[in-house]
């Protein structure tokens, strides 16, 4: 199953709405993440929260220098969940909603593992 899941704000004006911006274009956004998930895990529920990524400069693997490095809760919690199923020829299964209530937490960093090289002959 292909899904996408996306994480908004409950309202245009919650807070940081003057951050979230699209790119290039720079215009304003709800979106706070948005995720393709292809896996039987269990969808997002209210209480549940997004992960934000980073990359930390002294964690940084030169092997893949534009990955993240570090994961963490957000200070967003789901407060609500709508999900559409798709028509049969759609990119995605089902296209799921997330929205979001501002409920800050006092997240801590953490380490990625590192990114397995792959071994010769193996995938």
């Amino acid at each position: 199953m292909k899904r996408w899941i996306v994480f908004k704000t409950e309202s245009a004006s919650s807070k940081g709405w003057k951050e979230r911006k699209l790119q290039p274009a720079a215009h304003l956004t709800r979106m706070l993440a948005e995720y393709l998930d292809c896996s039987d895990k269990a969808l997002p529920e209210p209480g549940d929260r997004p992960r934000e990524f980073a990359r930390f400069q002294e964690s940084v693997d030169p092997n893949f220098p534009d990955a993240s490095t570090h994961v963490r809760w957000s200070n967003w919690e789901v407060s609500r969940v709508e999900r559409f199923k798709s028509v049969d020829s759609a990119e995605y299964d089902e296209i799921v909603v997330c929205y979001c209530r501002y409920s800050p937490i006092e997240p801590e960093w953490k380490e990625l593992p590192k990114i397995g090289a792959l071994q010769e002959g193996k995938f």
